[in-house]
């Protein structure tokens, strides 16, 4: 995706830099108050929502590229299936709510692309989300006595988002690396990582945990030719032994996934004992997966 916007006189600089300001302020919500406002995920997304009239007042050069518009085209027909479904269904408002979102997230989408947010407001969203996430679920579980921590969410989502920012945070360490002051924001990113997982610990999720191999394989073939060993041992050890490590001080937070994960097991070794004629008689032989 290319950016692009006049900077040829000093009153076109001042207005890129305060709409800029206006989208880093909307990235940086989207990610710092997901979990832990109610509804904090929307703020940032209607900011930027509400910013992109600007487009259509100063147009300026958008640069879209086939892939661009390849991604603004699923967008589009994914939401057009689904208000389509929802009005077959007669499902009403509440079953266009979700779809249509898609479409509103196109404009929002070209307001970034022309006004990119400065990436330090981005991660630090990222950082400070995770940190957020990961503290109140452990609030949740250690001292108010919740069997699950669920946040504002349900706790499947709650869990699933908060290693979302977690693996993120990782996904920063390499333009961590190339800043000035390197150290402070890799160990800003690697909290921001920890606590992110521990908050998916506190939930008992465990589908997040699937997807974890892929998206680490993801991030070597990413950072891996280019971070210098030391930092990609100490990556590995956070990943891996980070929560092992906090399990250690954390072991209701563990325990509660690992009873989880055996029901799971036993849920598949049920299912796959099921005949053929009774899994077609009925959709309920299925193992949940949050």
């Amino acid at each position: 995706m290319s950016t692009h916007f006049d900077t040829g006189s000093p009153a076109s600089s001042s207005h890129v830099s305060q709409i800029r300001y206006y989208t880093s302020l909307a990235v940086f919500l989207f990610s710092a108050i997901s979990l832990i406002v109610p509804s904090g995920y929307s703020l940032g997304a209607v900011m930027l929502l509400l910013g992109s009239p600007v487009l259509l007042i100063k147009r300026p050069a958008l640069g879209l590229d086939r892939r661009d518009l390849a991604i603004m085209l699923a967008m589009a027909a994914y939401a057009v299936v689904g208000i389509a479904e929802a009005w077959w269904d007669g499902q009403g408002w509440s079953g266009v709510d979700k779809p249509i979102r898609f479409v509103l997230a196109i404009p929002a989408m070209l307001l970034v692309m022309v006004y990119p947010p400065r990436l330090s407001w981005l991660w630090s969203g990222l950082v400070i989300g995770a940190i957020g996430a990961g503290s109140w679920a452990g609030w949740q579980k250690l001292v108010v006595g919740v069997d699950r921590a669920t946040g504002y969410t349900y706790v499947i989502q709650f869990g699933n988002l908060s290693m979302l920012l977690g693996i993120l945070c990782l996904a920063g360490l390499g333009w961590a690396y190339a800043q000035r002051h390197r150290h402070a924001w890799l160990t800003f990113l690697a909290i921001g990582a920890l606590f992110g997982i521990l908050g998916s610990l506190f939930s008992g999720s465990r589908g997040g945990w699937v997807g974890i191999p892929f998206i680490l394989l993801v991030l070597y073939r990413g950072y891996g030719r280019h971070l210098p060993l030391r930092l990609k041992v100490a990556a590995a050890a956070l990943v891996l032994g980070g929560p092992r490590w906090s399990i250690q001080y954390l072991r209701p937070a563990y325990s509660l996934v690992s009873s989880r994960r055996s029901r799971i097991l036993s849920d598949m070794l049920k299912v796959r004992a099921v005949p053929v004629r009774s899994v077609r008689a009925s959709r309920c032989g299925r193992a949940p997966l949050g």
